[in-house]
This record gives structure tokens, sequence and C-alpha cells, in this order.
């Protein structure tokens, strides 16, 4: 009656160590890799577009999405394209929430409407799935954030306002609240908006970003230019967008680059030395 007793243990032991395998398995799989693999300073996406880099967004695995006002595109973490996608007028800053892209929408900025939008794409194909209506988001829906199973959108305002706008959606898009956030005047509103770090980050132009925390009082302002796209890579590391143009004939093409800069307490980013971008730090 005793006999069995050692196969239990071996049964037990050998289960143990197949699972031991396993996750010595998974951290050498192809997403486990992506996942901690370190970004560099920079990543320029590819190709020339014909409008200006609005926002910057990941899958935190192995892809980064950038919106150009006219046009979507996906690219690997080298800036390769993967895929890309035309839009309607405009398209503005986005977010990558489970294997969905959802970037905010408008065709009327800084002038009171109904036409705010926010467009659902498959992350894979960037096919587009959805629209869903956000008309509280009155003078232009801009940039869009996901966090704790809501959706905060920022974007126009009245052009003299001394304030700014959050508006709050659940995950289905239904409305929650709209909240009135003091920032002073910022030149045409809110362009980006992030969650890192236990706080939100707005992305003005103009060399503003204002840190707020989760209630949306504001914590802090700094001097700092994230307006054309503020997204959380992993850690305290931050992807921050910067645009590029170049004339051709009487028009120009666009080209999207991503910096990865640090939080920092005094400054609220911090960029390496050796990226190319204009920051403005505290004097």
């Amino acid at each position: 009656m005793s006999a069995p007793k050692p196969q239990c243990r071996n049964v037990r032991s050998s289960a143990a160590l197949l699972c031991c395998l396993a996750a010595l398995l998974s951290l050498y799989s192809p997403v486990a890799q992506a996942q901690s693999a370190p970004l560099p300073p920079e990543i320029q996406c590819g190709g020339e577009y014909g409008a200006h880099l609005q926002g910057v967004a990941t899958n935190h695995k192995d892809a980064l999405f950038w919106s150009f006002t006219l046009t979507l595109v996906k690219t690997d973490l080298t800036g390769k394209v993967q895929a890309t996608a035309k839009t309607l007028y405009h398209l503005g800053d986005l977010t990558c929430v489970d294997g969905k892209v959802y970037a905010a929408a408008c065709t009327t900025w800084d002038k009171p409407s109904n036409n705010s939008k926010v467009y659902v794409y498959n992350a894979e194909d960037l096919k587009l799935q959805e629209m869903k209506p956000v008309p509280e988001a009155t003078y232009g829906a801009g940039g869009i954030e996901f966090h704790d199973g809501r959706f905060y959108i920022v974007g126009g305002v009245d052009p003299k306002a001394e304030e700014n706008f959050i508006y709050v959606y659940d995950r289905e898009f239904r409305y929650v609240a709209t909240h009135t956030i003091p920032s002073g005047h910022t030149e045409l509103g809110v362009q980006t908006i992030a969650w890192y770090e236990g706080a939100f980050w707005l992305g003005c132009y103009g060399n503003i970003l204002l840190k707020l925390d989760e209630k949306l009082n504001i914590t802090g302002r700094y001097p700092v230019d994230c307006g054309y796209g503020l997204k959380s890579w992993q850690g305290g590391e931050v992807l921050v967008g910067q645009t590029i143009s170049r004339d051709e004939e009487k028009s120009k093409r666009w080209r999207g680059v991503a910096h990865l800069a640090h939080v920092d307490a005094e400054k609220g980013l911090l960029f390496p030395e050796n990226a190319n971008k204009a920051v403005v730090t505290t004097p």
C-alpha cells in the first residue's frame, strides 16, 4: 500500500518541473522580448505624409501607431511601416486598447459643433471597425486616452477661452461627465493626453505640458513640447512625438519622429542628450 506514494511525488515533481520550464520559455517568447526590449532614443516613422503628425500610440509589445491628420500608420518598433489607412479630416491623437486603435476625430476645430467622433480601427490591419459619436466634445475632439475602464477625450475650445475641458466616457462611449480644467489660455486647446506614473498629462502647443491627478486637478505645469504625440511606453519612459516638414513645390510633406523621454519630478520630462529635439526647460 506504500508503493503509490513515491509515484505521486514523482508526478508532482514532474508537473512542477514542466511549469518552471514553461515559465523560462515564456521569457524568450517574442512577446516577452518585445515588452522588455529597450527602445532607442529616437524612432523615425517610415514615409512622408500630406499633413503633420497629431499623435503616437503603442500596443506595448511590437507596434507603434502614428496619426498624420489624414493618414493612420502602423510601424514596428524601428519605424518600419506595417500598414496604413486613409482617414477623414481631422484625425487627432490616439490610443491602443485590447487590440483596437482609438483615434479622436472631428471636422471642425475651435468652433462649436456636434461632429466629434472616435474612429475605432483593428490594430492588426488598421481596418476601420466603428465610428463612435462624442458630440459633447463641442469644439472638436483632438486627443484620447483610456484609464481604469473609461475613455478621456480632450480637444479644442473657444479661441478666447482661459480653460480647457476633459470629456469622460465609459467603454461603450456612453457619456459620463465633462470636467473643466482651469489651465489658463492654451493655443488651440489641448492636443494630446496620456496616463502614466499615476497622473494624466496634457500636451498643448506652445511648450505647455500639464499634469493632473486622477481627480483631474492640476498638479504641475511644465514648459515641454508634447503637442504632437504623448503616450507611455513602460516604467517611467514616455514616447513624445515630433513632426518635421519639407517643402515640395507648392505643398509640404511631413514626417514623424518619436523620442523616448523619462519622467522628471522637477521638469516634467527629460530627453536623452543626443535627442534631436528642441525642448524648453525651466530656467
